[in-house]
């Protein structure tokens, strides 16, 4: 694919260009160290662990490094046997230093898992470093995570005989229902030296966990105000429709012509004139020349509304200038499964390309979050990885964030430039699947901009413009449980954050659910507003129109809905594909 001569750059992630060399230090040597000035000497050689009951993460894995200078800026390679791993996520696994006069482990970064055979992370001096990871046995990680939420309390290393520390592990981990395994793992979680200082606290992401609300299955709840919650609609036999492709992507032109665009998996591009008012025109088709189109996304151009890029199903480009009433020629090269384009709020010739697997699967074209200047006719690489989703900032076009797959949520401050790892993706264990969403709201400045994120089923808010607590100007990710089921398949993962109220955000897959206004860090309670059954499952896409308070359109396997109260009850639009 033809690019221009931009260097990408990251900030916290190993370098392509490194993996091999990387990895063949790992092969032929149990512990490498691999300096940045080639005068520098180090002795690398693998021990054993310096405090056995400080971590329930450890892999095996320890190593000392001794040189002669105290300042040794290089890289630290050593390697991970995949059978000693247990019940920890690969994906987490992290270079920790052993302190000693603390007694403590620290997270050394950047650190992070190379290909599953080894773990890598910048070091600058001597000392003793080991590899841990997240366990993600369920009890376990629900102790960990237990512990993490109470370490804060006031007087918590005082506490009579560890009595809260024993008390965790007695509920989480020792229930005798859990057998053998179960009698050690409770074993080792009473063992622990300082279990509220676990090194793997920092594997966590960097959230205040908030509680699912318990749901009441007496009757309708009611909302702040005392006014009844509405439940799911159920459209009218009359209403519904028969079941059709599916539409995989949606755009809204909020111009003069309040037009909507959405793509069926099979059937082309379509749109619908004054969807504002009670529809009159209907539908109507946009690439007759092509019935069989499959659109994977659709963007209208901000600036000129006349602009509009689709991706197709093999993963090119096409490009119309006058709303869909001709199409130019595929643009030269080809993405594996674009999964979203964002376009210049000033520059209708100036887009940006999300492309990666769908499904964690492999196949032809190129991955990555990509950039155009020109229409599509060259791109430039701006960040490598399996990208699953992309947002920029509604205020600040420079300001561009990137989902990618088993690594997390980037941000980016200079239009691609450079990126900063903003949240970090566990494993799919933790997260309850691997696929990754982004959404922003547009409410009060960047520095409090509301960024949602769903990894896997999974959902965090961020109201700092997603930066964390160690950033300038940072703020908590808040934890708002596991919401909306996990779909079938990638596609399946709907987020989006109402422009009017950022309080409220719509979330799921095989439902959609709401958060309730209210003043609870990150929102309220969450309400189903759309099920299998009322009117159909697998939410693809949802977009908030920006300029009608209340107005989001959703896109299923059945059709497209429209909801006038911010997503509690929904309209069949209709369709004719």
């Amino acid at each position: 694919m033809p690019t221009d001569d931009r260097i990408e750059e990251h900030s916290g992630r190993e370098r392509p260009e490194d993996r091999d060399r990387l990895g063949e230090a790992a092969r032929s040597h149990p512990a490498a160290f691999l300096p940045d000035d080639e005068g520098l000497r180090a002795d690398v050689r693998p021990v054993r662990n310096p405090q056995p009951r400080a971590s329930l993460g450890f892999v095996g894995v320890f190593a000392d490094v001794k040189a002669e200078k105290t300042s040794i800026p290089g890289t630290l390679v050593l390697r991970v046997e995949p059978k000693r791993l247990g019940a920890v996520a690969p994906e987490s696994l992290r270079l920790f230093r052993w302190e000693a006069q603390a007694k403590l482990f620290t997270l050394v970064e950047p650190s992070g898992p190379g290909d599953g055979s080894y773990v890598w992370g910048r070091i600058t001096t001597p000392g003793r470093y080991a590899v841990i990871g997240l366990n993600a046995d369920p009890p376990v990680l629900a102790t960990i995570r237990t512990l993490a939420a109470v370490r804060d309390l006031p007087d918590i290393d005082q506490e009579p005989g560890g009595a809260l520390h024993r008390r965790i592990c007695e509920l989480v981990v020792c229930a005798p229902e859990l057998g053998d395994e179960g009698k050690k793992r409770c074993a080792d979680c009473r063992k622990l030296s300082r279990p509220f200082e676990l090194p793997e606290f920092e594997l966590l992401p960097p959230v205040i966990q908030v509680a699912p609300e318990r749901a009441s299955r007496l009757g309708p709840s009611r909302e702040a105000g005392g006014r009844e919650r509405a439940e799911p609609t159920r459209l009218p036999e009359e209403q519904a429709r028969p079941a059709s492709s599916g539409v995989l992507a949606l755009a809204l032109d909020s111009s003069e012509l309040d037009r909507l665009y959405v793509g069926p998996s099979r059937g082309g591009l379509w749109c619908l004139d004054g969807v504002t008012n009670d529809p009159t025109s209907g539908w109507t088709a946009l690439t007759e020349q092509n019935s069989s189109l499959i659109v994977r996304a659709v963007a209208v151009a901000p600036a000129n509304s006349q602009t509009l890029y689709v991706a197709d199903g093999l993963g090119q480009i096409i490009r119309s200038e006058n709303r869909g009433a001709a199409w130019s020629p595929p643009s030269e090269g080809r993405f594996r499964h674009v999964w979203g384009i964002l376009v210049h709020p000033t520059e209708p010739d100036h887009l940006y390309v999300a492309a990666g697997s769908s499904g964690g699967h492999d196949g032809e074209g190129e991955i990555g979050l990509w950039e155009s200047i020109d229409g599509g006719a060259r791109w430039a690489l701006l960040l490598t990885g399996d990208v699953t989703d992309a947002a920029m900032d509604p205020a600040d076009a420079s300001i561009l964030h990137a989902a990618i797959r088993d690594e997390g949520l980037y941000r980016s401050t200079d239009s691609g430039q450079g990126w900063q790892l903003a949240l970090p993706f566990v494993s799919e264990a933790v997260h309850g699947g691997s696929m990754i969403k982004v959404a922003l709201g547009r409410l009060t400045a960047e520095i409090k901009r509301t960024v949602a994120v769903r990894f896997g089923q999974e959902i965090f808010v961020n109201r700092n413009g997603g930066r964390g607590p160690r950033q300038p100007g940072g703020g908590p990710w808040v934890s708002k449980g596991w919401r909306g089921g996990d779909g079938l398949g990638d596609r399946c993962h709907a987020l989006a954050v109402d422009p009017f109220d950022d309080e409220v955000l719509l979330a799921g897959s095989q439902e959609l659910v709401r958060t309730q206004t209210a003043s609870l860090p990150g929102g309220g309670e969450w309400t189903t507003v759309a099920s299998p059954s009322a009117p159909h499952e697998n939410w693809q896409c949802v977009e908030f129109d920006p300029n009608h308070e209340g107005v989001v359109y959703l896109a299923n396997a059945s059709g497209i809905l429209r909801s006038t109260d911010g997503g509690r009850t929904w309209t069949d639009l209709g369709g004719a594909w």
